[in-house]
This record gives C-alpha cells, sequence and structure tokens, in this order.
C-alpha cells in the first residue's frame, strides 16, 4: 500500500445516481469534518492523520450509463486511498458502482472500502443494498470469484447507527482512530457549535426585539413623530434583512451542518422577521425582505440537499413576489425578484426530478425576462437572466434529444450574450458566456446534419477561445477551451468530406494538447487528450489517403494509449482505446494488404475484447467488438471456419438476451451465410 501522501483523493464516494442526495450530504459531511489539531500527525494503520479528509471525489457523470466508466472517474479510482460505498437497492443494481467498487479491490485496496448503508437490507432478495463486489473477493485476475465476504459496514438508517453515527464510524474509518474517541470529539465540538449558534441566534433575538420595540415605540407616537416612525420601522426592515441574508450566507459556506439545523435556523430567523413585521404597519420593503430571506433559503438548502425545503422556500417567495407585483400600481417593480424566484423554484423542481413542472417554471422566468429587457435593455443583470433562462430551457430540451427547440433557445441565448460582451468587451465571463453559447448552437445544428451553420458557429466559439488563451497564456482551462474549439471545426470538416482542412485544425489542437501535456505529465487526462489528437490526425489522414502517414500518427496515440492502459489494466475505457486503434491499424494494414501485420494487429483487439466481454456477459458492446473483430480476421483468412461459429455463438446469445440491434444482427446474418458456405463445400 503505498504512503497516503502519494493519493490525490482522500476517498472516492461511490453511489447509484438516485442516490444523489445521500451522495451530496456525505460529500459535504466529509469535506467539512474538521480534524482536531492535536490529532494531526498521529501514526494509525493507514498512515498520519492528515489536516484535511479533502478532497474527496463525487463522480457528476450520468450514473446511469452501466457499467463504462470515464476516464476521469477511472483515474480517480487510481488516486484515492479510501473508497466510501453508499449501499442501497439502487446501489445494488446499478453495474456502474458495481464496477467502481470492482475496479478499486482488484488494485489491492479491499481493506480500504467503506461501506454505508443508506436503504435496503443485506441479504433481503428483494431489498438486497450491498453490491456484488461487496459481496465477493476479487480474484486476482481482477474478476469476482465465487467467495463471500461479509461486509461491515456503517448504517445510516433510523434503526441502526443513524446519519450522524453513520457520518463518524466512516471518518474514524478514514482515519484510522477508535470510533469511540471519535464520537466524543465530535460531542464536544457538537456542543461548542450549538453554543455558538445559541449566541448568535440570541444576539439575533435581542436586535430584533430591540427594533421591533423601537418600531412600536415610534409609532405609539405617530401623532407627533409619524415620520419618525416609519423611518424606524425602514431600518429595521433594512437590519433584519441584512442579517438573515448574512445567517444564509454563512449557513451557505458553512459545510457539514444538517441540513434539518440549516432550516431550523432559518425558520427562526424568517420567524423573527415576521414577528417584527407584526409590531407595527405591514411595510413593502418588510414583505419584500421577508421574501428575499426565503430566496436566500431556497439557495442554501439547496445546496445542502434538501430539495423539497428548497422548493418550499423558493416557492413561499414567489407567492410573495406575485403579491407585491400585483399592488404596484406600475406593475413592473418587481419582475427581476419575481423572476428569479421563479428561477430557484425551477433549480429545486429540477433537483427533485420533476423535468416539466422545472420547464414551466423556467418559460415563467424568461417570459418576465423579456419583459425586463424589454424596458432595460442595456442592463448588464438584466441580460444575463435572460441568457440564462434561455440557456436553461434550451439545456432541458437538448437533454430530451429535442434539438430544433434547444437551437432556438440557445440561439436566442446567444444574442443576449453578443449583446453583454458590446456592453462590456473586455469581460472575460461575457466573452466565455458568448463562446459556449456558439458552442451550443453549433452542436445543436451539428446534430441536426447542418454542418456549415455548425462550423459557422465553431468558428466563431474558437476566435473568442483564441482571444482568452491569448490574454491568459497559463490558465489551462482557456488553453483547453482552445484545444477544443479546434477539435470541433476538424470534426465537422472531416464529416463534411473536407480532411485537409480538417487535418490543420486536428494540428493544432495537437501543439495545444501536447504543450498542456509536457507541463504535466503526470495528469491522465492530458494525456488521453495527448492520444486523441494523435487518432484525430490519423483520421483526417486516412480520408486523405495518406495512408502512411495515418498509420504512424496512429501508432503515436497507441503508443500513449499503452501507457495509460499500463497504470490501470482493467480500466474498461482505456482498454478501449487500445482497442479502437489496434482494430484501425489493422483495418489500413489489411487496405495496404499487409496481411501479417494486419493479423498481429487484429489479434491484439481481440485479446483485448476477450478478457472484457469474459468478464461480463452482459456488456454487449464488449461482445460485439469481440465478434467484429473474429470477422476481420475471417476476412484475413485466419482460421475462418472456427472465427464465424465464434460470430455466430456470441450473437446468437446477445440475440436471446434481446440484446441484438440492427448492426449487430445485419453481422449474424452474414456470419450465418459465410459459415454454411464453408461448410457446404
Amino acid at each position: 500500500m503505498a504512503e497516503p501522501a502519494t493519493f490525490h483523493y482522500r476517498a472516492f464516494l461511490s453511489y447509484s445516481h438516485r442516490d444523489t442526495t445521500w451522495g451530496k450530504w456525505l460529500h459535504a459531511a466529509l469535506e467539512g469534518y474538521r480534524v482536531e489539531k492535536d490529532l494531526v500527525g498521529r501514526e494509525t494503520p493507514v498512515g498520519p492523520v492528515p489536516q484535511t479528509l479533502r478532497p474527496i471525489f463525487r463522480d457528476r457523470e450520468d450514473f446511469s450509463a452501466g457499467h463504462s466508466l470515464t476516464e476521469q472517474t477511472s483515474a480517480a479510482l487510481q488516486d484515492a486511498q479510501f473508497m466510501v460505498v453508499l449501499c442501497s437497492p439502487n446501489a445494488a443494481k446499478s453495474q456502474y458502482v458495481n464496477e467502481e467498487i470492482r475496479r478499486f479491490k482488484a488494485m489491492g485496496r479491499a481493506d480500504y472500502v467503506i461501506p454505508l448503508i443508506v436503504d435496503g437490507e443485506p441479504g433481503d432478495p428483494e431489498r438486497e443494498c450491498f453490491p456484488p463486489a461487496l459481496r465477493f473477493k476479487v480474484g486476482a485476475d481482477g474478476a469476482l470469484t465465487d467467495e463471500r465476504e461479509e461486509p461491515i459496514a456503517a448504517d445510516a438508517r433510523p434503526q441502526g447507527d443513524g446519519k450522524e453515527g453513520a457520518k463518524l464510524k466512516v471518518v474514524a474509518g478514514m482515519l484510522g482512530l477508535g470510533l469511540d474517541e471519535i464520537v466524543r470529539r465530535a460531542e464536544r465540538a457538537r456542543r461548542r457549535r450549538l453554543r455558538n449558534w445559541v449566541s448568535a441566534l440570541a444576539l439575533m433575538s435581542a436586535t430584533f426585539a430591540g427594533l421591533a420595540v423601537w418600531a412600536e415605540i415610534n409609532r405609539r407616537e405617530a401623532n407627533v413623530q409619524r415620520q419618525h416612525a416609519e423611518d424606524a420601522l425602514t431600518a429595521a426592515t433594512k437590519t433584519a434583512n441584512s442579517l438573515t441574508f448574512g445567517l444564509a450566507t454563512q449557513l451557505r459556506d458553512q459545510t457539514g451542518i444538517p441540513a434539518a439545523l440549516v432550516k431550523e435556523i432559518l425558520d427562526r430567523a424568517l420567524y423573527l422577521q415576521q414577528q417584527l413585521a407584526a409590531s407595527g404597519q405591514t411595510s413593502t420593503e418588510l414583505r419584500a425582505s421577508e421574501a428575499g430571506a426565503h430566496l436566500e433559503a431556497s439557495t442554501t438548502l439547496l445546496t445542502v440537499g434538501d430539495a423539497a425545503g428548497a422548493l418550499a422556500a423558493a416557492d413561499r417567495a414567489r407567492q410573495v413576489f406575485e403579491s407585491l407585483r400585483n399592488a404596484d400600481p406600475s406593475g413592473t417593480r418587481w419582475d427581476g425578484d419575481l423572476a428569479l424566484s421563479y428561477q430557484r423554484t425551477g433549480d429545486a423542481l429540477l433537483a427533485a426530478g420533476k423535468r416539466t413542472e422545472a420547464l414551466a417554471a423556467y418559460r415563467e422566468e424568461l417570459s418576465l425576462a423579456q419583459q425586463l429587457v424589454e424596458r432595460k435593455p442595456d442592463d448588464q443583470a438584466t441580460l444575463d437572466g435572460l441568457s440564462i433562462a434561455f440557456n436553461k430551457i434550451g439545456d432541458l430540451a437538448s437533454a430530451d434529444g429535442d434539438y430544433a427547440t434547444a437551437l432556438d433557445n440557445h440561439r436566442h441565448a446567444l444574442d443576449a450574450a453578443q449583446k453583454l460582451v458590446a456592453l462590456d468587451p473586455g469581460n472575460a465571463k461575457w466573452l466565455r458566456e458568448l463562446a459556449v453559447c456558439n458552442e451550443r448552437v453549433g452542436d445543436a445544428l451539428d446534430n441536426q446534419g447542418q454542418h456549415d451553420e455548425a462550423l459557422a458557429a465553431f468558428r466563431r466559439r474558437l476566435a473568442i477561445a483564441t482571444q482568452l488563451a491569448d490574454a491568459n497564456p497559463t490558465n489551462a482551462e482557456f488553453q483547453r477551451d482552445l484545444a477544443i474549439a479546434n477539435a470541433k471545426i476538424g470534426d465537422v470538416l472531416n464529416a463534411m468530406g473536407k480532411p485537409q482542412d480538417a487535418l490543420a485544425s486536428y494540428e493544432q489542437r495537437l501543439v495545444i494538447s501536447q504543450k498542456l501535456a509536457d507541463v504535466d505529465p503526470g495528469n491522465r487526462v492530458w494525456q488521453r487528450d495527448l492520444a486523441m489528437a494523435h487518432n484525430k490526425i490519423a483520421s483526417a489522414l486516412a480520408a486523405a489517403g495518406r495512408q502512411g502517414d495515418a498509420l504512424a500518427a496512429y501508432r503515436a496515440g497507441l503508443d500513449l494509449e499503452q501507457k495509460l492502459a499500463a497504470v490501470d489494466p482493467n480500466n474498461a475505457e482505456w482498454q478501449r482505446d487500445r482497442f479502437i486503434s489496434y482494430a484501425t491499424i489493422g483495418g489500413l494494414l489489411a487496405a495496404e494488404n499487409q496481411r501479417d501485420d494486419a493479423v498481429e494487429a487484429f489479434k491484439s483487439a481481440e485479446a483485448i475484447a476477450e478478457k472484457f466481454a469474459a468478464a461480463d456477459a452482459d456488456d454487449a458492446q464488449w461482445q460485439y467488438q469481440l465478434a467484429l473483430t473474429h470477422w476481420q480476421l475471417a476476412a484475413l483468412n485466419d482460421d475462418p471456419a472456427r472465427r464465424l461459429a465464434l460470430i455466430v455463438s456470441i450473437l446468437q446469445k446477445l440475440k436471446d438476451r434481446n440484446k441484438l440491434g440492427a448492426g449487430e444482427a445485419g453481422l449474424l446474418a452474414a456470419a450465418q451465410t459465410q459459415l454454411a458456405k464453408l461448410q457446404g463445400q
């Protein structure tokens, strides 16, 4: 086991996308955990006690994508000392979670896996919460064995350790300390926090009470000092507004505080505001202050994972602002606040998985934003709000595959971004927003086959990326933006049958990717980017008929892929990169009548496909890739009868499990036909 200091992440958090709320809670709880100073450096079985448990890796990709892990996820697994698994019936059924656990244990880190039960029941056929990779040992070859394991898990269920108790068990395991010591220290820290919060609330209560009394005294003297009473109420309102907003912001930044406590404190603050309102006449400012506090509460609650609480707070703010808007003679004063309340409502609905309702809220936000821009066409905050509203609707449409609607909305967002840049040409934020809007427009056009228009959008995106990268040469994010912009253009040109033009864009990408990879050779993202840059160039060279140069470029990419794959032989994504390169090289060699070299390349691809196809018979993609490799080798007259029979066997099994697509069905039919011909000879 390497020393803890060699790991970038203290832990890798693995969970099903259906348990995202739990994932966000535990991520915040662990990263917010404060290791007491006298513990730091103490030697434990897992190494010296660190100053902090940060960083914790929480995968934000689409967890429903099967068990094929992203490159970022695979690199994070390699760079994490511990793995914490949120166990539930959802996790037990997730191939993605299971693959993460299997991969981590295959690295020799089975003793560093910490399960935490959030739902279900271990051993229950209907409610099993442990994924197979937790219940069975992993062999030396990285595959699951039949030898059972009995995971010892923390239990966040009410009938178990409870959320706080389970969190402390995880912390104790990650620090290598006894649970009793961690619990005692947590209790002392809890008492300190409560004393601090009670003091803060007492001060806040006293302040509000004093302001309320002051307002009441002045109100009673209204006959002689009416103006003073109004001034006092206004001052009290502004102070209440400031205190409540400040408290909400502090709570949002204070990680590790339970969502229930956050909600309780915010509810108390809002209640005190209501007391202030009840002490005298009701004012418009006071109601607006209350609604504003609800908006801040919504944002804070969403940050700590309480989507229901966030929705309730946002909805209350919306009701207040709608009431104020209806009572306003001009009918326009509160449009901006009301639009923001609809946005927060939409965000909360989306977090709760209510996409249709979220879309309706965003459309209400958009309607108000459009009215605001009509009245204030040069207001940057208003234009930014309009761009955000259009993009939120466009993003939802794009996620649903409705590219026409996505394009329409992203174009409107682009218009707003262009106006923002015109108003403040040197603002990097507005420039990058404009670049992103152009890319979104380009993607939507490309998805609809409108390549010329997509190319124009991507070129606008490239121009902005170039401007930002030139102005910020040490900013890796801007440099990578520039590489991506060049790649986007190359992809469209190659699809349009212009490989020479595509090659120029791909070469620009290669130069940037090479620089980034050279700056940080240990950054696997940069290294994979560099491999992909070589492959893109190779694809354009092949399309241009320069087969020899294409082979050299593919081999350059393959060399980088080999180095990445050596770091983690079980990383399916990196191995897939190798498989594609070997198969592509084999195809080029076959076209050049270099049969022996082509067979060697295809057999290298075959070895990769066989390994992953054997590891999971339900992985239709690897099964099909293996069948395709057999087909290529059969075409090269390498034991064709046996290979055709293997193709039929592999694809027939997929067909029996209803996992045979149109392409796979075509290959099956062709293999059956060819095999019948060979057998009839």
